[in-house]
C-alpha cells in the first residue's frame, strides 16, 4: 500500500532530535531560509522593520518588501513613475505615528501612505545623503543624513529642517537615531562622536574616541544605536566591535575581538531576544551576548548542518512580535520560530515494525496499531510508553502482533489485522478477544457510526460488513438490488445513514442506506483523463461549512458540497506540490493538515490554498498510509517506519507575523 521509498522530509525539525552526538553546530536556532527563489528581487537584506499591523518590511538591494507570512509584495524604481521609489537600496525603514511607512534609499526619501499604499517622494538638499529615521516618545519623527536633522510637518507634509548640531564637531554621515527615557536624543556620526540633545533639544553632552582612554567611545565606522531592556545605549561598529554607554560613570564598556569571544569586529545588527541575551549579527555570524556577565558566544556557522543559515555575514536582525527571529544576510533572510519548531520524534523503546493508525481515549492516552508489536501506547504527558502484543513474547512472533487499524469505544479497542481479523482489547484488563475472522486481506479502517453499528470493511470475499447488534451485514441494497462493496479503504458518515466511502482503486461512493442510493465518481468527474485512476483514497474528512474532503495517494486533495460535487481540486497552484497524500487531520482548531511525500500542508480557508511547510533538514522517515492522527491538546501524530513524528502547533498560523487574517 506504500511506494518502495515513502520519504517525507518535514522543515521545522529541531535539529538536535536528529543530528549525532558529535554534531557541531552550537547554534540552538534551527533557520528557515528565504531566498530569491521564494520571491525577494535580490538577496542582501540589509534592514528588517516590523511595523504596527505586524507586517514585515524588508530592505534589500533591489528594492523593499513587505511580507505578510505567505508572499512578497514588492516596492521598485520605476523610471517612469514618479510614485515609486527614486532607487532600489533601501538603507533604512521606520513607520510614523499614523502608521505610514518610510524608505530612505541611496538617492531618497519616500512615504507609504498606510490607507492608500502610495508613495510620495520627499525632497530637500542633503535628500541623497540621507541614512536613518525614528519615531520619538512624543510622535515627532526625524530623519538625519550627512549633518542635517529634518522632522517631519504632518501639516504641510514635509521635511523641516533643525540646526540642532552646528554647536557639534560632528561633520559628516549621521547614521544613528535613538531616544533615551528621559527624552533625550542620541545622534551618532560615523566618524566623529556621539551628540546628546535634551527634550528641548539643545546638546548637553558629545562623546568622541580618544585613544589614550580605553572608556571613551569607540572608535570610527558606527553603524546604528541601539538601547536595551535595561536601558543601556549600545553603539556598533563595522571596526570596532560593540560599546554600550554606562551613564552612571560616564564610561563606555567595550566588547571586540581582543577582549571576549566576539567572532568579528564588524558587528552590523543587534536584536534582544530575551531579558538576559542580546544578539549580534556580524561579518561572521551570530553571536550571544550575557547582558549579565557580558560574556560573548559565537555560534559556528556550518553550512552543511540542516537550520543553519543562509550565509555567514549578517546585515540585520529582528525579534518579531511573535518571537521569532529574522536575520537578513548577504545572501538571503532566515527565520526562526520557537512556535513552528515545536516538532518532535517518539522513538518506541522495543521494536515495534511499521507504527499506523493511531487514536486518543479518553486519559489521553495516544493508542498506535503496529506491524509486529500489537497495541502500542503513549502517555505525552508523562512520555510512558508501554507494548501490549496480541501473542507473547512478540519477539517471536511478529506476524501474529501485527494490527492495521483501530477504534476507541470507552474501555475497550476494537483492532483489525492484516489477515481478516478483529479483536477486542480490554483497557481495563489487559487482554484481547476475538470477535470476527475473515480470514484474509487488511483491514484499514474501522467506523462506529451514529447508530452504535460498527463498520468493518474487510478485504475478503465478504467485502463490507456492518455490524448491527450482532448481526452481520455484507449485502447492502441499492436501486432495489443487494451489492457489496469491496476494497474499502476509508468511510466517514456524513449525517444518520449516509456514508461516503473511498476505495482501493474503485473510486469514491455516496451510500444512502434509508433511500437505497449510491453515487459513484467517476475519474471524469474528478477533471481527470478516463483511463486515470486517482488512486487509493488514504482519507475522507469533513469541515463545519459541511465540505467533504477527500485525499487520494496519487492525485491530491479534492473538495465536495455535501452530494458530492467537486468543488475544487487543489494542484500545484494552490500549494499542493505532491498529489502522494498519506493522510489528512483536523485538529482542535478545525485547521486541515495533510501530509504527503515532501510536505506537510496546512489549509488556508481565506486564501483556499494549502501552505506547504517543505524540507529542508534532510531527515527521512517512511511514513504510514491513512495512520495521522490528532489529540485533543492539539498535537499533529504521523507514525511510520521509525517512530512518530509530532507537530505541536499553537497559533501556527501567526507565527511568521501576528497579522489579522493569518
Amino acid at each position: 500500500m506504500t511506494k518502495n521509498t515513502l520519504v517525507l522530509f518535514l522543515l521545522f525539525l529541531f535539529p538536535y532530535l536528529f543530528q549525532s552526538a558529535n554534531s557541531k553546530n552550537t547554534s540552538p536556532y534551527f533557520f528557515t531560509q528565504i531566498g530569491v527563489e521564494d520571491g525577494l528581487t535580490q538577496g542582501t537584506v540589509t534592514n528588517i522593520y516590523q511595523d504596527t499591523d505586524g507586517y514585515l518590511w524588508l530592505g534589500t538591494q533591489g528594492g523593499l518588501h513587505r511580507y505578510d507570512g505567505y508572499e512578497f509584495k514588492v516596492f521598485k524604481n520605476n523610471p517612469t513613475d514618479s510614485c515609486s521609489l527614486t532607487d532600489n537600496n533601501v538603507l533604512d525603514i521606520g513607520e510614523d505615528k499614523n502608521k505610514n511607512i518610510w524608505v530612505i534609499t541611496d538617492n531618497g526619501v519616500h512615504k507609504i501612505t498606510h490607507q492608500t499604499g502610495k508613495i510620495k517622494r520627499y525632497y530637500v538638499k542633503e535628500t541623497r545623503f540621507m541614512h536613518c529615521c525614528m519615531l520619538s516618545q512624543s510622535g515627532d519623527f526625524f530623519l538625519a543624513g550627512e549633518k542635517f536633522i529634518y522632522q517631519y510637518n504632518e501639516q504641510g507634509d514635509s521635511l523641516v529642517f533643525k540646526d540642532w548640531l552646528s554647536s557639534t564637531p560632528i561633520a559628516s554621515n549621521i547614521k544613528g537615531l535613538q531616544e533615551d527615557e528621559e527624552g533625550n536624543l542620541y545622534i551618532a556620526s560615523s566618524s566623529t562622536g556621539l551628540a546628546v540633545l535634551n527634550k528641548q533639544r539643545e546638546v548637553i553632552r558629545f562623546y568622541q574616541h580618544e585613544p589614550e582612554n580605553p572608556s571613551s567611545l569607540i572608535k570610527g565606522a558606527i553603524r546604528r544605536l541601539f538601547t536595551d531592556s535595561r536601558k543601556r545605549l549600545w553603539i556598533l561598529s563595522e571596526t570596532a566591535g560593540i560599546c554600550y554607554l554606562d551613564k552612571e560613570n560616564e564610561r563606555f564598556v567595550h566588547l571586540n575581538t581582543d577582549n571576549s569571544a566576539l567572532s568579528s569586529n564588524v558587528v552590523r545588527a543587534i536584536a534582544e531576544t530575551d531579558s538576559n541575551t542580546l544578539l549580534l549579527g556580524t561579518f561572521s555570524g551570530l553571536n550571544r551576548v550575557d547582558m549579565q556577565t557580558l560574556k560573548v558566544t559565537p555560534y559556528k556557522f556550518n553550512p552543511d548542518e540542516p537550520g543553519t543559515l543562509s550565509y555567514y555575514s549578517i546585515h540585520s536582525l529582528l525579534k518579531d512580535n511573535t518571537g521569532a527571529l529574522w536575520v537578513g544576510t548577504w545572501k538571503g533572510l532566515n527565520y526562526y520560530s520557537p512556535v513552528r519548531t515545536q516538532f518532535y520524534r517518539i522513538t518506541p523503546r522495543e521494536f515495534t515494525g511499521l507504527l499506523g493508525m493511531g487514536k486518543e481515549d479518553s486519559d489521553g492516552n495516544i493508542w498506535f496499531a503496529t506491524e509486529g508489536a500489537g497495541l502500542f501506547c503513549y502517555n505525552p504527558n508523562t512520555q510512558s510508553q508501554q507494548f501490549y502484543p496480541k501473542k507473547s513474547p512478540y519477539k517471536n512472533n511478529y506476524n501474529s502482533n501485527i494490527f492495521k487499524s483501530l477504534l476507541i469505544k470507552g474501555d475497550s479497542i476494537i483492532c483489525a489485522t492484516n489477515l481478516g481479523s478483529v479483536y477486542l482489547f480490554s483497557r481495563k484488563r489487559k487482554d484481547y478477544r476475538l470477535l470476527y475472522d475473515y480470514q484474509y486481506g487488511d483491514i484499514y479502517t474501522l467506523l462506529n457510526d451514529s447508530k452504535d453499528r460498527l463498520w468493518i470493511p474487510t478485504n475478503s470475499k465478504t467485502g463490507l460488513v456492518l455490524i448491527d447488534k450482532g448481526e452481520q451485514i455484507n449485502q447492502f441494497k441499492v436501486d432495489g438490488k443487494s451489492r457489496k462493496f469491496f476494497f474499502v479503504t476509508a468511510i466517514k458518515e456524513i449525517e444518520p445513514d449516509v456514508f461516503i466511502m473511498g476505495t482501493l482503486s474503485q473510486g469514491l461512493h455516496k451510500y444512502d442506506m434509508k433511500k437505497e442510493t449510491l453515487k459513484t465518481i467517476s475519474s471524469a468527474e474528478l477533471n481527470l483523463p478516463e483511463n486515470v485512476k486517482p488512486g487509493t483514497v488514504s482519507t475522507i474528512l469533513t469541515d463545519s461549512l459541511q465540505n467533504i474532503w477527500v485525499s487520494f495517494f496519487g492525485y491530491g486533495i479534492f473538495r465536495f458540497d455535501r452530494d458530492l460535487n467537486l468543488i475544487k481540486h487543489y494542484t500545484v497552484e494552490d500549494g499542493v506540490t505532491d498529489g502522494y497524500i498519506y493522510s489528512m487531520v483536523s485538529d482542535r482548531n478545525q485547521s486541515l493538515w495533510a501530509l504527503s511525500e515532501n510536505d506537510l500542508y496546512c489549509y488556508n480557508a481565506e486564501k483556499d490554498c494549502f501552505a506547504p511547510i517543505r524540507n529542508e533538514s534532510h531527515r527521512a522517515l517512511e511514513f504510514t498510509l491513512h495512520a495521522g492522527t490528532t489529540d485533543t491538546k492539539g498535537t499533529l501524530y504521523f507514525p511510520g517506519n521509525k517512530g512518530i513524528l509530532c507537530f505541536t502547533h499553537p497559533g501556527w498560523r501567526k507565527t511568521l507575523i501576528s497579522l489579522p487574517y493569518i
